[in-house]
C-alpha cells in the first residue's frame, strides 16, 4: 500500500507483506478442512440421475435461467466425477482467483505503474477487508455451489473490464485477438450467472459507453457498444428462461408467474427501496465496515498518484462516480425488494459488495484523476512508512483474522473429522439397508462462522438440507438425533 520503495528503508514493507500473509494464510489453509453441503450434493445427485447435458435443459426449463452458473456447479462439482476430495481445493483456488483478479486489475489500470509487489499486496489487503465486511465468508468462499454463482461470477464481471483494458493497451494483434475473447467469454458468464451481476454490468457498460462517447473516443465506443449489445442478448435469454417463473411461484415470490404481474409488483416497491439501502447499511456494521478500508485507500491512492503510479485510464469527477454508485446500490436493492419482497440473503449481499466494493475503489481513483493537482503538504514519513502497518496489524487483530486463525487452530480439525464420519455412515447406510439414518450433530465444535457456520443439518426430516443431502447418499430420510443436541454449540441452526 502506501510503503516508499528508496529512499526510504524496506523494513516497513517487509513487516506489511508479513502481517498480511499471516493474515491471509488461515483462509488458505482452511480450505483443506472443507467439506459438500447442500446444493452441492444436490446438483450431483441429479447430474447422475439425468446426465450434465439434460441437466442444463432440466434447469434452464424448470428452475432457472442462469445457464452459465447452472453450467459450473454441475459440471465443475466434485462430487460429479467422485472427487470428494476436490472440495478441500475449491474454497484456496477461489481465494487466488480473487487475490489475481484485484493484482491484474491494479496493474492494468495503472499501466504497469504500480509495482508488482505492491500491486501484490494490495490484492491480499482488499481480500482481507472483503471477507471482514461481508456478512457471510462460508457461501462466498467455501461452499461450492454459493461461490460459483455469487463470487466467481463477481469476478468474471471485473475481468470484463479489466480484459478490455488489456486489448487496449496491447500493441500485439494476437495478444489485443486473445484479450478481447476472454472478455467476451467473461461477459457471457458474468450476465447468465445471477441477475444481480447481470444488472451490474450492463450498469457499468453503459457508464464507459457514456464517458467514451462523449470524449470522442470513437474505437472504445465501438469495443464498449459491441459487448452492451452482446450482454443484452444474453441477459434477455436468461431473463426469459421459463424456469425463472417456475422458480419464483414455487418458493414464493410471486402467486401469479404472470410477467405483466410481475413488472407491477417490480415497481410497487419503489418506494421502499431508500429506506432497504438504510437499513443495509446499518445491518451488522456494514457502513463502519466500508469507512475501514476507505480511510486506508484515500492516502495510498493519493501516494500513488504523486508517485506518478495512477493513470489517466480512468478518469471521472467525484459527482459522476458518486452519482453511479448511488443507482447501482438503489437498483440492486430495488432487484431484491421487488423480486424477492424481502431483504437479500447473506450470500447475495456477499456478491452485491463485491462490485460495490471495488467500484467505489474506482471512483476515489477516477476522482483523484479527474481532479489531479499539487499540493503543497504531504503526509509525514513515519506515517507513511509504519501507518499502514500499525492499521492492518491491529485490523487482522480484532477483525476476521483473528476469527479465522481461532477456527483453524482450534474448531476446524474436530469438524473436519466428524463430517468424515458422518459421510461415511450415509455412504454405508445404503448397501445396508438403511433407509432413515439418523446421525451425530457436530459436538465440542464452536462456529466462528468463517468455515463453520451454523449451516447444519436439521431435525426435520423433510427440511431442505436434509433432502437435499438424502437425495445424493440414496436413502429415504436423514435427520439430526435430538438426544444429543445438548452437547452441540447453540450457535448451530438445528431446528
Amino acid at each position: 500500500m502506501a510503503i516508499p520503495s528508496r529512499p526510504f528503508s524496506h523494513l516497513p514493507l517487509l513487516v506489511l507483506v508479513l502481517v498480511t500473509v499471516a493474515a491471509v494464510l488461515p483462509f488458505l489453509l482452511l480450505s483443506y478442512y472443507n467439506h459438500p453441503f447442500m446444493d452441492d450434493y444436490y446438483n450431483a445427485a441429479n447430474v447422475r440421475a439425468t446426465g450434465l447435458w439434460a441437466q442444463q435443459i432440466e434447469l434452464y426449463l424448470r428452475w432457472t435461467g442462469r445457464f452459465s452458473s447452472s453450467l459450473f456447479v454441475t459440471a465443475a462439482n466434485p462430487l460429479v466425477y467422485g472427487w470428494y476430495d476436490g472440495f478441500r481445493w475449491t474454497p484456496a483456488l477461489t481465494l487466488l482467483a480473487t487475490l489475481g483478479t484485484i493484482y491484474l486489475g491494479l496493474r492494468t489500470l495503472s499501466q504497469q505503474q504500480i509495482p508488482r509487489t505492491q500491486a501484490a499486496l494490495a490484492a491480499g489487503i482488499f481480500l482481507l477487508f472483503y471477507l471482514h465486511m461481508i456478512p457471510d465468508p462460508y457461501s462466498a468462499i467455501y461452499w461450492f455451489t454459493g461461490s460459483i454463482v455469487y463470487h466467481i461470477a463477481g469476478l468474471t464481471l471485473l475481468l470484463v473490464l479489466i480484459a478490455s483494458e488489456r486489448a487496449r493497451q496491447t500493441t500485439k494483434a494476437w495478444s489485443r485477438g486473445g484479450w478481447q475473447v476472454a472478455a467476451v467469454i467473461c461477459a457471457i458468464t458474468a450476465t447468465a450467472a445471477n441477475e444481480m451481476t447481470m444488472l451490474h454490468l450492463l450498469l457499468g457498460l453503459t457508464l464507459l459507453l457514456a464517458v467514451n462517447g462523449y470524449r470522442r473516443q470513437w474505437p472504445q465506443v465501438r469495443w464498449w457498444s459491441t459487448i452492451l449489445l452482446l450482454t443484452l442478448v444474453v441477459a434477455i435469454i436468461t431473463v426469459i428462461a421459463p424456469g425463472n417463473y417456475v422458480r419464483m411461484q414455487f418458493e414464493g415470490y410471486a402467486k401469479d408467474p404472470n410477467r405483466e404481474n410481475l413488472v407491477w409488483q417490480f415497481l410497487s416497491a419503489v418506494p421502499d427501496t431508500p429506506s432497504a439501502m438504510f437499513r443495509l447499511l446499518v445491518r451488522r456494521g456494514l457502513a463502519f465496515k466500508l469507512l475501514l478500508p476507505t480511510l486506508l485507500w484515500l492516502p495510498t491512492a493519493y501516494y500513488w498518484q504523486q508517485r506518478g503510479w495512477l493513470s489517466n485510464t480512468i478518469r471521472l469527477p467525484w459527482y459522476w462516480g458518486a452519482f453511479f454508485m448511488l443507482v447501482s446500490y438503489g437498483l440492486s436493492m430495488l432487484l431484491f425488494i421487488g423480486v424477492m419482497k424481502q431483504m437479500p440473503p447473506d450470500r447475495a449481499i456477499n456478491g452485491l459488495l463485491l462490485f460495490l466494493f471495488p467500484a467505489g475503489l474506482l471512483v476515489i481513483w477516477a476522482g483523484l484523476a479527474y481532479h489531479a493537482r499539487s499540493v503543497s503538504w504531504q503526509l509525514p514519513n513515519w506515517l507513511l512508512r509504519w501507518g499502514p502497518v500499525v492499521y492492518i496489524g491491529a485490523f487482522s487483530w480484532i477483525g476476521i483474522p483473528r476469527r479465522a486463525w481461532q477456527e483453524l487452530l482450534f474448531s476446524a480439525p474436530a469438524y473436519d473429522q466428524q463430517l468424515l464420519a458422518r459421510e461415511a455412515q450415509l455412504q454405508s447406510a445404503w448397501s445396508k439397508g438403511i433407509e432413515d439414518v439418523v446421525v451425530k450433530p457436530i459436538i465440542g465444535v464452536k462456529p466462528h462462522r468463517v468455515l463453520i457456520t451454523e449451516w447444519e443439518l436439521t431435525t426435520d426430516p423433510g427440511h431442505y438440507i436434509n433432502s437435499e443431502t438424502a437425495l445424493y447418499f440414496d436413502v429415504k430420510s436423514i435427520v439430526i438425533d435430538k438426544k444429543l443436541l445438548p452437547q452441540a454449540h447453540p450457535d448451530f441452526h438445528y431446528y
